[in-house]
């Protein structure tokens, strides 16, 4: 071990003497090969520290974020010294205009306050909130330390956004999937966002995504995303009933992505027994308080669906679920199978004016019209109606959206029996 490194051991010791930590793991390694593995103190009280001691890694993100600023300074694309503004100019509002890079670097910018938002906003007005910040009273950057949480680290994202690599990013994200392949903080969707390939969201980050803010998923869709798919959905298998001569009664419903209830508030009523599903087990546990679902079950969809008999549902809904999906024909016909003949699947999906699938900005799938046609025509089901409708709006402007009633042709098979077991 070097004597830099003995002397960065020397420190974590004496935090530990000073009662700072409990304990501390260093790792470095260089070209592949290690130079230090060191774990010091205890883990807990009684349990000594180890190198493959899983710890809590709070503020993950920020030595990567600073390794990728400082290959853009290898490469000389960008000076330390250099203010942010100079790369993102929008930056300089509010008496910002002299914070640097190395500021950022080492939260001496003085504008810790922002509310960023990620992820309930996506990454434009996250930027946009950070860029409108004003610098804090009587802090003169460079001069002192305070912790900057998140505010700092988007600016810094954005500059390395705005000069960095695009193929040198794509293969950091292919050795991040590589190294977590359950893939929590999404790598797959950046590979998507950068490459254009439409590829499967990945169970994992979409389980960290809503288990995170599921306590605080109603008021952030309600009343910050103006959000209204289930009402809408309603009223559209409402209609549909109405036009096939039935009353909208349904003996088994499952409601897919069922988060953390709104829908089944909304059609409970109408059915004899509710079923809900979601990857998210927080998420699910803010279902079971309302009361609504006959049956809760947290799971991936296609892995409840491939247990779920033939034929045991007369209703299917999906609120706010498909943005999350890529090719749409793998779920409907998924649904397709476990739906009795002449039962109903209502869906709301994110659009776009071309065909096809795309990523949006907001790392939300958004389908065209002729891709959701084809996924129902290939399953087997009649489109009852596809409306063009806004489920929720971002930036106060509404989001372009389809909601959509399709039918699985009446069976000329007995009657299924469908009952309200789960």
């Amino acid at each position: 071990m070097s004597d830099d490194l003995s002397r960065t051991r020397a420190v974590l010791v004496r935090g530990i003497e000073q009662g700072l930590h409990p304990g501390a793991q260093l790792y470095v390694s260089r070209y592949g090969k290690a130079v230090a593995e060191l774990a010091l103190g205890e883990a807990r009280p009684g349990t000594p520290m180890r190198g493959d001691t899983l710890v809590l890694w709070l503020s993950s993100s920020k030595p990567v974020a600073a390794v990728a600023i400082g290959q853009l300074w290898e490469r000389g694309q960008l000076a330390l010294d250099d203010p942010i503004a100079r790369h993102v100019p929008e930056f300089a509002q509010n008496g910002k205009g002299a914070i640097t890079i190395r500021h950022a670097l080492t939260h001496t910018g003085g504008f810790r306050l922002p509310q960023v938002g990620w992820p309930a906003v996506d990454w434009d007005e996250t930027i946009a909130r950070v860029c409108a910040a004003r610098l804090e009273p009587r802090w003169v950057p460079g001069e002192k330390a305070g912790y900057h949480m998140a505010s700092s680290w988007f600016a810094l994202g954005e500059v390395w956004a705005r000069l960095g690599d695009n193929d040198a990013a794509v293969g950091a994200f292919r050795q991040a999937l590589a190294a977590e392949p359950e893939d929590r903080h999404g790598a797959t969707v950046q590979l998507a966002r950068l490459t254009g390939e439409a590829t499967p969201m990945p169970p994992g980050y979409v389980r960290a995504l809503f288990d995170q803010y599921a306590r605080h998923y109603d008021l952030s869709l309600l009343e910050g995303l103006d959000y209204r798919g289930p009402q809408l959905l309603f009223e559209a298998v409402t209609a549909a009933s109405g036009a096939r001569g039935r009353e909208p009664w349904f003996g088994r419903a499952l409601d897919l992505g069922c988060g953390t209830g709104l829908a089944g508030a909304v059609f409970a009523p109408r059915v004899e027994s509710m079923v809900g599903v979601d990857l998210s087990a927080a998420m699910i546990e803010q279902a079971r308080r309302t009361g609504r679902y006959n049956h809760l079950h947290v799971s991936e969809l296609l892995e409840f669906l491939r247990h779920e008999s033939e034929r045991c549902a007369d209703l299917v809904i999906a609120a706010d679920v498909l943005p999350y999906c890529s090719d749409l024909g793998p779920l409907i016909r998924a649904v397709a199978r476990v739906l009795d003949g002449g039962g109903l699947f209502a869906f709301t999906a994110e659009t776009h004016a071309g065909g096809g699938v795309m990523l949006r900005e907001t790392m939300r799938y958004a389908h065209g019209e002729d891709h959701v046609r084809a996924a129902l025509a290939d399953a087997g089901f009649t489109v009852v109606s596809l409306a063009a409708a806004s489920s929720r709006r971002e930036k106060s402007i509404p989001v372009p959206g389809l909601v959509v009633v399709a039918a699985k042709p009446a069976s000329t098979l007995p009657p299924s029996g469908i009952t309200s077991n789960a």
